[in-house]
């Protein structure tokens, strides 16, 4: 087992690869969705966007099914932490859980947590009629899939977004960014000092510049450019020609054309200065624009327009979060676990998901229903996300590896040092030594 972990991790970016399509042709009277009636289920998650819907149709399942759940809704934070010292106990009662596995996969992949569900989902006596599994969008079905495994039933993703200030590109007679390029003569010209007191009143760019956090926004930079975490024998190439001049543009836009203290900037600074009308241009998730646009708590909602994220030599990359329901290995109720996960994950129940998570459901024929299109609004918000995660999805946002939260913060110091204006090749190489160093000790643990 030790020595195939170690194989899995040096060959690391071959982990990620698309699933093969599963046919799943079953008749519609052979399904017994009572075969598991008495059974109780742990299942724990953490609070994403369709949470509440989740919770809400737990009852009708326990219906259905004869199934009793416990579930359980955590803050992030504490979800990761209790996840992780129960599973490495060997002792835990989970039997379904929520997976990010841009975050998860390597670590819960190489640990043995996830119970693979290829073989259930092309078994007609566990998997219901018309499930449908190639269904779910491209990019989540990847995000979902580990060195050919399929680690977990997309439940939902969130695409990064470009959002922008119609009525200042209209009044400046800017044109919506397709490229980098674009992108950096935007902001230039939308930062602004409109009173003419000598100080900037709009910046033309905002987003993450808090080390480690802004990694996955770099990511777009860094495989727009042509760069890569990693190359095909698994070795750092964060110092590649590529990968520094992502790391310039993405301190550049920042240190010239965005607002002070940006190396202090997560998520949070940057939507709240767009909702003050601050900023000109900012990338989030598709499921931000409630904030943007809500009346009582933006300035800016009735000016904010999307588009999808400008591109560099090497075409479009917008991160996609991606979330997934996973069946527990060591759980003692695998079959009651699978029928919970496409229960949730089905083509109804991405409907429930959709009607209050917003654009975050992970099936694509959920998106264009006729029963759901009255609620995606705005429409153009919709079909933005869906080509995302289609054409332009990149599910892959973090370093593939096990120390995932140790390569961020080498990286991070990197685009922090581009922000301040620092020697940028000279931080990427200190970047790229970090990274030689943590991945030679993680795998020669894996060789213990």
């Amino acid at each position: 087992m030790k020595s195939k972990r170690v194989v899995i991790v040096l060959t690391i970016v071959g982990l990620f690869m698309a699933t093969t399509l599963l046919p799943n042709a079953i008749a519609a009277d052979t399904f017994n969705w009572k075969k598991c009636e008495g059974t109780k289920l742990r299942f724990v998650m953490h609070k994403i966007p369709p949470s509440k819907a989740v919770l809400e149709t737990l009852p009708k399942f326990e219906e259905k099914t004869g199934i009793k759940v416990d579930a359980e809704i955590l803050p992030e934070s504490q979800f990761r932490q209790k996840v992780l010292i129960q599973f490495a106990s060997g002792k835990s009662d989970i039997d379904v859980y929520l997976t990010m596995p841009a975050n998860d996969a390597v670590k819960y992949y190489t640990s043995g947590w996830y119970e693979p569900l290829g073989n259930y989902l092309n078994d007609p006596s566990k998997t219901e009629p018309g499930y449908d599994y190639e269904d779910f969008a491209k990019s989540a079905r990847e995000g979902c899939t580990i060195d050919n495994t399929i680690i977990g039933m997309p439940c939902g993703f969130s695409p990064a977004i470009f959002y922008y200030r119609k009525d200042l590109f209209e009044k400046y007679n800017v044109a919506i960014p397709q490229t980098f390029d674009d992108l950096e003569a935007a902001a230039k010209k939308l930062t602004l000092d409109t009173d003419g007191d000598g100080k900037i009143d709009i910046y033309g760019w905002s987003n993450r510049g808090k080390g480690r956090v802004a990694t996955s926004v770099f990511s777009m930079f860094l495989f727009g450019y042509g760069g890569r975490f990693l190359d095909d024998d698994g070795n750092p190439v964060i110092n590649s020609p590529e990968a520094v001049q992502a790391l310039d543009l993405y301190g550049r836009l920042l240190r010239l054309y965005g607002p002070p203290g940006s190396t202090n900037f997560n998520f949070y600074e940057v939507y709240s200065l767009f909702q003050q009308g601050k900023v000109a241009m900012c990338t989030a998730g598709a499921s931000t624009h409630k904030v943007f646009v809500d009346p009582e708590k933006s300035k800016i909602w009735d000016t904010v327009d999307y588009a999808i994220m400008p591109g560099g030599p090497n075409g479009r990359h917008s991160f996609v979060v991606v979330w997934g329901f996973s069946v527990y290995s060591g759980s003692k109720n695998k079959d009651a676990a699978w029928l919970l996960v496409q229960y949730l994950t089905d083509k109804s129940g991405m409907k429930t998901l959709l009607k209050d998570g917003g654009v975050t459901v992970a099936r694509s024929s959920t998106w264009k229903d006729p029963d759901i299109a009255p609620i995606t609004k705005p429409k153009k918000l919709f079909d933005l996300s869906l080509e995302t995660v289609e054409k332009h999805g990149n599910p892959y946002w973090n370093p593939p590896a096990i120390s995932v939260t140790e390569l961020r913060d080498a990286l991070g110091a990197a685009i922090v040092a581009s922000i301040l204006g620092e020697d940028v090749k000279k931080a990427a190489d200190k970047a790229q030594a970090e990274w030689v160093r943590i991945l030679k000790e993680e795998r020669a643990e894996m060789k213990k």
